[in-house]
């Protein structure tokens, strides 16, 4: 049996990723993402959607392929009428806007 590492997960939020990356930075980072997918060198992005009651889970992803290769998941619930769901924008420091 091979020794396989402790895998884990890392999650960033609004806030650790303003504080990682410019909008400069992001742009060229979305630029390049553009520019190796139209050469064919990235993992298809896929979009799934599960209806629920009231509302659904979204899931996009996508990958880059290279010498060190990526992928990356966004998983996203709606459900709009649910009044006890905490809004982001209501929250200051929980991903809502400045």
């Amino acid at each position: 049996m091979a020794f396989r590492r402790p895998v884990s997960t890392l999650v960033l939020s609004r806030t650790d990723v303003c504080e990682l990356l410019s909008l400069r930075d992001c742009i060229d980072a979305v630029e390049r993402a553009f520019r190796l997918h139209a050469e064919g060198r990235t993992l298809g992005p896929g979009v799934l959607s599960v209806p629920a009651t009231d509302g659904g889970f979204h899931i996009k992803a996508a990958g880059l392929l290279g010498e060190r290769s990526y992928f990356a998941a966004k998983t996203n619930a709606n459900f709009p009428g649910n009044p006890t769901a905490l809004r982001a924008a209501d929250h200051p420091g929980h991903g809502g806007p400045r």
